[in-house]
């Protein structure tokens, strides 16, 4: 709690901040003035990039990737581990369509677990002539501690 001298009329500000170190934010803060009413802020919402990952585990989910759009059916899951760092994750497709902008294309949710965080993402990837599956959407989600 932080006081602070009213600019006018005398009295005293009082200002709790409650600060959540998993998102490195404050979630919360209360503001009185006097004997007055609290003034409450409450964060409803926040969004993070995907995770910062090294080359090694790059390699791991680009490859854990590609395999499981190519060749899992609509529901399947695969994991994969990268044996350097630890980082990890698992891909779950969830349905196939045709476009006819893009062809074969296939929606995907995927989880990271990297930097003690957990990463939730939504994706569409396309199969583009050579066989490779181009991501072309990739919607994050809210990153939460993990256990």
């Amino acid at each position: 709690m932080r006081e602070t001298p009213a600019a006018t009329g005398g009295g005293v500000i009082q200002r709790v901040f409650h600060y959540a170190p998993d998102i490195g934010f404050y979630v919360r803060m209360a503001e009185r003035a006097g004997d007055g009413p609290a003034q409450v802020a409450e964060l409803a919402s926040y969004t993070v990039t995907d995770p910062v990952l090294p080359d090694s585990a790059l390699r791991s989910r680009s490859m854990a990737l590609q395999r499981t759009l190519e060749g899992d059916i609509s529901g399947g899951q695969a994991a994969w581990q990268d044996a350097v760092t630890g980082d990890a994750g698992d891909i779950t497709v969830l349905q196939t369509t045709q476009s006819a902008q893009y062809g074969w294309c296939r929606d995907f949710a995927e989880s990271i677990r990297s930097t003690g965080r957990l990463y939730r993402l939504h994706g569409t990837g396309c199969r583009n002539p050579e066989k490779i599956w181009d991501i072309v959407l990739l919607s994050p989600g809210a990153a939460i501690a993990s256990n």
